[in-house]
Protein backbone atom coordinates (compact mmCIF):
# COMPACT_ATOMS: atom_id res chain seq x y z
CA UNK A 1 0.00 0.00 0.00
CA UNK A 2 1.29 3.45 -0.89
CA UNK A 3 1.62 5.59 2.23
CA UNK A 4 2.81 9.03 3.15
CA UNK A 5 6.36 8.80 4.38
CA UNK A 6 9.14 10.97 5.69
CA UNK A 7 12.79 10.32 4.88
CA UNK A 8 15.34 12.38 6.76
CA UNK A 9 18.91 12.79 5.56
CA UNK A 10 21.10 15.29 7.38
CA UNK A 11 23.61 17.26 5.34
CA UNK A 12 25.98 19.97 6.48
CA UNK A 13 27.23 23.13 4.82
CA UNK A 14 29.99 24.45 7.07
CA UNK A 15 31.75 27.39 5.46
CA UNK A 16 34.40 29.40 7.24
CA UNK A 17 36.05 32.57 6.01
CA UNK A 18 38.57 34.83 7.69
CA UNK A 19 38.17 37.71 5.25
CA UNK A 20 37.10 40.92 6.98
CA UNK A 21 37.02 38.94 10.21
CA UNK A 22 33.64 37.48 9.30
CA UNK A 23 32.69 33.85 9.66
CA UNK A 24 30.28 32.27 7.23
CA UNK A 25 27.07 30.89 8.65
CA UNK A 26 26.73 27.14 9.01
CA UNK A 27 23.71 25.91 7.09
CA UNK A 28 22.42 22.51 8.15
CA UNK A 29 19.84 20.82 5.97
CA UNK A 30 17.30 18.08 6.64
CA UNK A 31 15.51 16.42 3.77
CA UNK A 32 11.75 15.95 3.99
CA UNK A 33 9.86 13.75 1.55
CA UNK A 34 6.13 13.18 1.27
CA UNK A 35 4.36 11.03 -1.30
CA UNK A 36 0.65 10.27 -1.27
CA UNK A 37 -2.26 9.84 -3.63
CA UNK A 38 -5.75 11.08 -2.93
CA UNK A 39 -9.03 10.69 -4.75
CA UNK A 40 -11.30 13.64 -5.38
CA UNK A 41 -14.94 12.61 -5.39
CA UNK A 42 -17.29 14.70 -7.47
CA UNK A 43 -20.65 13.67 -6.05
CA UNK A 44 -22.86 15.67 -8.40
CA UNK A 45 -21.01 14.41 -11.46
CA UNK A 46 -20.62 10.86 -10.19
CA UNK A 47 -16.90 10.75 -11.03
CA UNK A 48 -13.58 10.37 -9.25
CA UNK A 49 -10.12 11.69 -10.03
CA UNK A 50 -6.87 10.46 -8.47
CA UNK A 51 -4.14 13.02 -7.76
CA UNK A 52 -0.62 12.26 -6.58
CA UNK A 53 1.36 14.66 -4.40
CA UNK A 54 5.13 14.39 -4.13
CA UNK A 55 7.36 16.72 -2.12
CA UNK A 56 11.13 16.50 -1.85
CA UNK A 57 12.01 19.49 0.32
CA UNK A 58 14.80 20.79 2.55
CA UNK A 59 14.41 22.04 6.09
CA UNK A 60 17.00 24.51 7.31
CA UNK A 61 18.41 24.12 10.80
CA UNK A 62 21.64 25.19 12.49
CA UNK A 63 22.82 27.51 15.21
CA UNK A 64 22.04 30.81 13.45
CA UNK A 65 18.27 30.93 13.87
CA UNK A 66 17.91 34.38 12.31
CA UNK A 67 19.60 33.24 9.10
CA UNK A 68 17.64 29.97 9.15
CA UNK A 69 14.39 31.94 9.40
CA UNK A 70 15.41 34.18 6.50
CA UNK A 71 15.95 31.16 4.25
CA UNK A 72 12.68 29.53 5.36
CA UNK A 73 10.82 32.80 4.77
CA UNK A 74 12.09 32.90 1.19
CA UNK A 75 11.52 29.20 0.48
CA UNK A 76 8.29 28.50 2.32
CA UNK A 77 6.85 31.82 3.52
CA UNK A 78 8.25 31.20 6.99
CA UNK A 79 6.91 27.66 7.38
CA UNK A 80 9.03 24.57 7.81
CA UNK A 81 9.08 21.92 5.07
CA UNK A 82 6.34 19.75 6.54
CA UNK A 83 4.04 22.71 7.19
CA UNK A 84 4.65 24.03 3.68
CA UNK A 85 3.86 20.68 2.04
CA UNK A 86 0.67 20.45 4.06
CA UNK A 87 -0.33 23.99 3.06
CA UNK A 88 0.05 23.13 -0.64
CA UNK A 89 -1.92 19.94 -0.16
CA UNK A 90 -4.70 21.77 1.71
CA UNK A 91 -4.85 24.53 -0.91
CA UNK A 92 -5.95 21.98 -3.52
CA UNK A 93 -8.59 20.63 -1.17
CA UNK A 94 -9.93 24.15 -0.56
CA UNK A 95 -9.73 25.00 -4.27
CA UNK A 96 -11.89 22.10 -5.34
CA UNK A 97 -14.07 22.12 -2.25
CA UNK A 98 -15.10 18.51 -2.68
CA UNK A 99 -14.80 15.23 -0.85
CA UNK A 100 -11.54 13.35 -0.99
CA UNK A 101 -9.89 10.29 0.52
CA UNK A 102 -6.33 8.98 0.62
CA UNK A 103 -6.06 5.88 -1.57
CA UNK A 104 -3.60 3.23 -2.67
CA UNK A 105 -3.06 3.79 -6.38
CA UNK A 106 -0.19 3.44 -8.83
CA UNK A 107 -2.08 5.30 -11.55
CA UNK A 108 -3.62 8.75 -11.31
CA UNK A 109 -4.85 11.51 -13.61
CA UNK A 110 -3.61 14.62 -11.80
CA UNK A 111 -0.34 15.30 -10.03
CA UNK A 112 1.61 17.95 -8.16
CA UNK A 113 5.24 17.84 -7.15
CA UNK A 114 7.76 20.21 -5.63
CA UNK A 115 11.52 19.68 -5.29
CA UNK A 116 13.96 21.88 -3.38
CA UNK A 117 17.72 21.53 -3.84
CA UNK A 118 20.75 23.35 -2.47
CA UNK A 119 24.44 23.62 -3.30
CA UNK A 120 27.51 25.56 -2.22
CA UNK A 121 29.35 27.50 -4.93
CA UNK A 122 33.06 26.81 -4.45
CA UNK A 123 35.43 29.70 -3.70
CA UNK A 124 32.49 31.92 -2.71
CA UNK A 125 30.29 32.30 0.39
CA UNK A 126 27.26 31.59 -1.79
CA UNK A 127 24.63 28.96 -1.04
CA UNK A 128 22.15 28.43 -3.88
CA UNK A 129 18.65 27.01 -3.40
CA UNK A 130 16.27 26.07 -6.20
CA UNK A 131 12.57 25.24 -5.96
CA UNK A 132 10.94 23.35 -8.82
CA UNK A 133 7.15 23.06 -8.94
CA UNK A 134 4.84 21.19 -11.32
CA UNK A 135 1.14 20.53 -11.33
CA UNK A 136 -1.34 19.03 -13.76
CA UNK A 137 -5.08 19.19 -13.17
CA UNK A 138 -6.33 18.49 -16.66
CA UNK A 139 -6.01 20.35 -19.93
CA UNK A 140 -3.44 20.18 -22.69
CA UNK A 141 -0.41 20.27 -20.41
CA UNK A 142 0.75 20.87 -16.85
CA UNK A 143 2.35 23.99 -15.45
CA UNK A 144 5.88 24.07 -14.12
CA UNK A 145 8.20 26.67 -12.69
CA UNK A 146 11.72 27.01 -11.30
CA UNK A 147 12.68 29.67 -8.78
CA UNK A 148 16.21 30.33 -7.51
CA UNK A 149 17.31 31.81 -4.19
CA UNK A 150 20.89 33.04 -3.74
CA UNK A 151 22.19 33.53 -0.20
CA UNK A 152 25.43 35.10 1.02
CA UNK A 153 26.37 33.02 4.08
CA UNK A 154 28.91 35.59 5.24
CA UNK A 155 26.66 38.64 5.12
CA UNK A 156 23.70 36.41 6.02
CA UNK A 157 21.37 37.86 3.41
CA UNK A 158 19.52 36.93 0.25
CA UNK A 159 21.28 38.39 -2.74
CA UNK A 160 19.25 40.35 -5.25
CA UNK A 161 20.48 41.05 -8.77
CA UNK A 162 21.21 44.66 -7.78
CA UNK A 163 23.65 43.40 -5.13
CA UNK A 164 25.79 42.06 -7.99
CA UNK A 165 25.05 44.50 -10.83
CA UNK A 166 24.33 48.24 -10.46
CA UNK A 167 21.29 49.71 -12.18
CA UNK A 168 23.66 51.57 -14.53
CA UNK A 169 24.89 48.28 -16.03
CA UNK A 170 21.49 46.63 -16.56
CA UNK A 171 21.18 47.81 -20.18
CA UNK A 172 24.59 46.40 -21.11
CA UNK A 173 23.81 43.22 -19.17
CA UNK A 174 20.57 42.84 -21.13
CA UNK A 175 22.52 43.16 -24.40
CA UNK A 176 24.93 40.43 -23.27
CA UNK A 177 22.00 38.18 -22.38
CA UNK A 178 20.37 38.82 -25.74
CA UNK A 179 23.59 37.90 -27.52
CA UNK A 180 23.87 34.73 -25.46
CA UNK A 181 20.27 33.77 -26.26
CA UNK A 182 21.03 34.09 -29.97
CA UNK A 183 24.19 32.02 -29.58
CA UNK A 184 22.68 29.37 -27.34
CA UNK A 185 19.48 28.94 -29.35
CA UNK A 186 21.23 29.41 -32.70
CA UNK A 187 19.19 32.45 -33.74
CA UNK A 188 20.95 34.36 -36.53
CA UNK A 189 21.38 38.13 -36.27
CA UNK A 190 19.07 38.80 -39.24
CA UNK A 191 16.19 36.91 -37.57
CA UNK A 192 14.05 38.93 -35.12
CA UNK A 193 13.99 37.52 -31.61
CA UNK A 194 10.21 37.87 -31.74
CA UNK A 195 10.13 34.76 -33.92
CA UNK A 196 11.21 32.88 -30.80
CA UNK A 197 10.30 35.21 -27.92
CA UNK A 198 7.42 37.62 -27.32
CA UNK A 199 9.59 40.70 -27.99
CA UNK A 200 12.42 41.67 -30.32
CA UNK A 201 14.80 42.55 -27.50
CA UNK A 202 15.62 41.65 -23.91
CA UNK A 203 14.73 44.85 -22.07
CA UNK A 204 15.83 43.69 -18.61
CA UNK A 205 17.71 40.72 -17.13
CA UNK A 206 15.69 38.15 -15.25
CA UNK A 207 15.68 38.64 -11.49
CA UNK A 208 15.39 34.87 -11.26
CA UNK A 209 19.10 34.08 -11.47
CA UNK A 210 21.44 31.35 -10.30
CA UNK A 211 25.16 30.67 -9.99
CA UNK A 212 27.34 27.83 -11.25
CA UNK A 213 31.05 27.09 -11.07
CA UNK A 214 31.44 28.85 -14.44
CA UNK A 215 29.06 31.80 -14.42
CA UNK A 216 25.69 33.36 -13.69
CA UNK A 217 22.51 31.99 -15.21
CA UNK A 218 19.35 33.95 -16.00
CA UNK A 219 16.10 32.00 -16.05
CA UNK A 220 12.65 32.82 -17.37
CA UNK A 221 9.82 30.38 -16.75
CA UNK A 222 7.32 29.41 -19.42
CA UNK A 223 5.16 32.30 -20.66
CA UNK A 224 7.39 35.00 -19.09
CA UNK A 225 9.20 36.01 -22.29
CA UNK A 226 8.34 33.14 -24.64
CA UNK A 227 5.34 30.92 -25.47
CA UNK A 228 4.85 27.53 -23.83
CA UNK A 229 6.08 25.78 -26.98
CA UNK A 230 9.50 27.41 -26.53
CA UNK A 231 9.83 26.19 -22.96
CA UNK A 232 11.72 28.10 -20.28
CA UNK A 233 14.53 30.40 -21.42
CA UNK A 234 17.76 29.63 -19.58
CA UNK A 235 21.08 31.27 -20.44
CA UNK A 236 24.42 31.37 -18.63
CA UNK A 237 27.23 33.92 -19.00
CA UNK A 238 30.73 33.39 -17.65
CA UNK A 239 32.00 35.34 -14.65
CA UNK A 240 34.89 36.69 -16.70
CA UNK A 241 32.48 38.27 -19.22
CA UNK A 242 30.39 39.79 -16.43
CA UNK A 243 33.05 41.06 -14.03
CA UNK A 244 33.39 44.55 -15.55
CA UNK A 245 29.64 45.13 -15.12
CA UNK A 246 29.51 44.16 -11.44
CA UNK A 247 29.25 46.23 -8.31
CA UNK A 248 32.27 46.29 -6.00
CA UNK A 249 30.49 43.70 -3.90
CA UNK A 250 29.98 41.51 -6.95
CA UNK A 251 33.64 41.81 -7.93
CA UNK A 252 34.69 40.87 -4.41
CA UNK A 253 32.44 37.81 -4.47
CA UNK A 254 33.37 36.55 -7.92
CA UNK A 255 36.87 37.82 -8.75
CA UNK A 256 38.42 34.41 -8.08
CA UNK A 257 35.73 32.65 -10.15
CA UNK A 258 36.20 35.13 -13.02
CA UNK A 259 39.97 34.60 -13.05
CA UNK A 260 39.50 30.82 -13.08
CA UNK A 261 36.98 30.83 -15.95
CA UNK A 262 39.15 33.23 -17.98
CA UNK A 263 42.14 30.92 -17.59
CA UNK A 264 40.04 27.93 -18.65
CA UNK A 265 38.88 29.82 -21.74
CA UNK A 266 42.45 30.67 -22.73
CA UNK A 267 43.51 27.05 -22.23
CA UNK A 268 40.65 25.89 -24.49
CA UNK A 269 41.68 28.35 -27.19
CA UNK A 270 45.30 27.21 -27.03
CA UNK A 271 44.34 23.55 -27.16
Amino acid sequence: MKKAYILIIISFFAFISCKNGKKEATVELKRYELNKTIEFRFGDENRKIGMNFFFDLLDVTGSDKEFNNLILQCLYNGLNAEQYADSIFRSYIELWGIEYAEIDADEYDWESFEIVSAEKIAATPICLFSREHYDFTGGAHGNESMIYFVFDTKEKKKLELTDIFPESSMKELSILIEQQIRKQYEIEENIPLSEYLFEDHITAPSKNFYLTEEGIGFYWNEYEIAPYSAGPVDVEISYSDLLSLMTENGKTLFMEKATTTEMKTKEEIVS
